[in-house]
């Protein structure tokens, strides 16, 4: 499954240029396909993508070939080439894990019915419980006039993604702000590495409604958008994947940047190396920073037993306008990765992802509290109401006791979908809620950040739904919810004024009293449970359960209301 978490192989170091492939010409089939398995195992994708086609090119048939492009595709996200070649597959003659990837390809171009079908067919080959749920598909797809999703002028033909406010500043985790000449590219996608950049006016940035962008059948990637003013097709870019990561070097050229590039500045050299840097979180007070990064000091560079080096997260402090003492956090290991740092308001709680043994999947969501000497407690694995089989990743907590992340094993649309639970007195409430159509698509959305105020809930995220890694922005309107009411005489059939009238939940009272027509009114507050009672000296109490639990779109509750005189009021 597509994991956007990010590692590097150590053995590479000195391998100097990236070379592309060869032309075929003059080689042997059995030779392509050797130098196919290598570079796959080596996890040059891209390379390895190569070898495969030119061997598809010579042996139409060759059923080996056809299923590593087709799984390559996926892994590269070229979703609508991924399904193609997928359909060429006869999966009675596969492994199951390969109708897994299948069921994968269908849900990222929709195709849901399909989806679920094959993973019905998956899970009795198997006799296992699939990692994904397609079930709430139509409930999720229901559009809501309440979204505006924009589209951010700092986007370009490569990756952004995580952002993040730092006071008055705007963060994000980027590959596109390179000088020109050799860069250091990693050789899984042939791709800059990952950079921690600030934007210091974010004044400069434009917005475009998501829904204004020209569609565009894209003839490789099936992606349904024109980004770049020139035309510029999005290029693979899975460049956070947990796993094994390989680099070169190679003249990066024909990337699309913003007129005021000049103005996204390095975070801090202190913090940048040449490997990956990012997502990062900062303290309240803006004078702590958390961030992920290769498992990389200056001048030492570390790997694990496979040669793998991990992520690690890292903490610098801000004195005299620079961010210093940079330290690794104590839970971090060289056999494990730890990164997208999640801090809370009060700093007393670090949320990040690990692929630590003991999990209950690919990549779990952790927390750790703060000790009373300022270091950070043992991990916590912060359990089955966040954590699947699948992958949850990108946690961010807001100043409301949200936590927000993403996962691709609860039921969603495909990909990553963003998720938000309950953060109560250090304790997770939820279920988790899927925050459905537009935020969430059938591709990855992920790494929002997000203020929760009087007009509603606006932010940032991130999502590939467009071809690559871009920003957004979104804003939620707050449901606008009415209860109105009318009382009648039982006996008469005539509306009753005077009745006193509460509107009770778990935390709040309100009372009012029918007017001369017996009518009456009240704003509603989301997602929650109400008695409406009405009470009139000589008549009979009332008490009317009212609910706004389940209500997604704007909406009036109305009521007809009739009391009555007891049984005994005319003896």
């Amino acid at each position: 499954m597509k994991i956007k978490f990010y590692t590097l192989i150590a053995t590479t170091l000195l391998s100097g240029l990236l070379f592309y492939v060869t032309p075929a010409y003059g080689q042997s089939v059995s030779r392509l396909l050797r130098r196919a398995d290598r570079a796959h195992r080596n996890q040059q994708l891209v390379s390895a993508l190569r070898y495969y086609k030119q061997v598809y090119a010579r042996q139409p048939d060759n059923r080996y070939a056809v299923k590593n492009i087709a799984l390559l595709q996926l892994e590269l996200r070229h979703y609508s080439e991924a399904l193609t070649w997928f359909e060429k597959i006869d999966f009675d003659k596969e492994a199951p894990d390969c109708l897994r990837s299948y069921v994968r390809a269908l849900a990222n171009n929709e195709r849901y019915r399909e989806a679920d079908s094959c993973l019905k067919v998956y899970r009795t080959r198997t006799n296992k419980s699939p990692d994904v749920d397609f079930t709430r598909t139509d409930e999720l797809l229901k559009d809501s006039s309440r979204w505006h999703i924009d589209y951010l002028s700092i986007n370009s033909s490569l990756d952004e993604f995580s952002p993040v406010m730092y006071g008055h500043n705007f963060v994000f985790v980027t590959n596109q702000y390179l000088p020109t000449g050799l860069k250091m590219v990693d050789r899984r996608n042939e791709r800059p590495f990952l950079q921690l950049r600030v934007l210091t006016d974010t004044g400069q940035i434009t917005c475009t409604d998501i829904r204004k962008l020209s569609r565009l059948q894209s003839e490789s990637r099936g992606v349904p958008y024109i980004l770049n003013a020139d035309n510029t097709p999005p290029a693979s870019n899975d460049s956070r994947v947990t796993g094994t990561y390989y680099f070169g070097y190679q003249p990066w050229k024909g990337v699309k940047r913003p007129s005021y590039e000049n103005n996204v500045l390095v975070l801090d050299r202190k913090i940048e190396t040449k490997y990956h840097e990012g997502p990062a979180t900062f303290s309240s007070r803006f004078d702590t920073i958390y961030f992920t990064r290769n498992n990389y000091t200056p001048g030492r560079y570390r790997a694990d037993r496979q040669g793998i080096s991990r992520l690690k997260i890292f903490r610098a402090t801000f004195h005299n306008g620079r961010w210093r003492n940079i330290v690794s956090l104590p839970f971090n290991s060289n056999e494990y990765s730890t990164g997208h740092p999640a801090l809370s308001k009060d700093g007393s709680t670090l949320f990040f992802v690990s692929d630590m043994p003991g999990g209950m999947g690919g990549k779990d969501l952790y927390f750790s509290r703060k000790m009373t000497d300022g270091s950070w407690g043992k991990p916590v694995n912060a359990g089955p109401l966040v954590n699947t089989a699948g992958d949850e990743m990108f946690p961010y907590l807001d100043d409301n006791n949200n936590l927000y992340f993403s996962s691709d094993g609860l039921a969603g649309l495909g990909g990553l979908d963003i998720f938000r639970a309950g953060w109560v007195n250090g304790t997770l409430t939820g279920p988790a809620e899927n925050l459905g159509y537009p935020l969430n698509t059938s591709k990855d959305d992920y790494g929002i950040w997000c203020i929760h105020d009087a007009t509603g809930l606006h932010g940032f995220f991130s999502s590939d739904r467009l071809g690559d890694d871009d920003l957004f922005r979104f804003r939620l309107q707050p449901l606008r919810l009415t209860i109105k009411g009318s009382v009648y005489l039982k006996q008469t059939g005539l509306r009753e004024p005077g009745v006193k009238i509460s509107l009770v939940n778990a935390t709040n009272r309100k009372d009012t009293i029918s007017d001369i027509t017996g009518n009456f009114e009240w704003p509603l507050a989301a997602n929650t449970d109400y008695q409406l009672c009405l009470e009139k000296k000589g008549l009979e109490k009332r008490i009317i359960p009212v609910s706004t639990k389940g209500i997604s779109r704007d909406s009036i509750l109305t009521f007809d209301i009739y009391m009555e005189y007891p049984p005994d009021a005319f003896r």
